[in-house]
């Protein structure tokens, strides 16, 4: 968790343990993501 906020990935969304367990109970599996930029 140290490199979030940091350009430290070559596409990868970084994310904190809390935020995508977070993620993980509250989205379906299937669910279509867009990643704007």
């Amino acid at each position: 968790e140290d490199l979030i906020g940091t350009p430290a990935s070559a596409g990868c969304v970084c994310l904190r343990n809390a935020d995508i367990i977070e993620l993980y109970d509250i989205i379906p599996v299937g669910t279509r993501v867009e990643i704007v930029a």
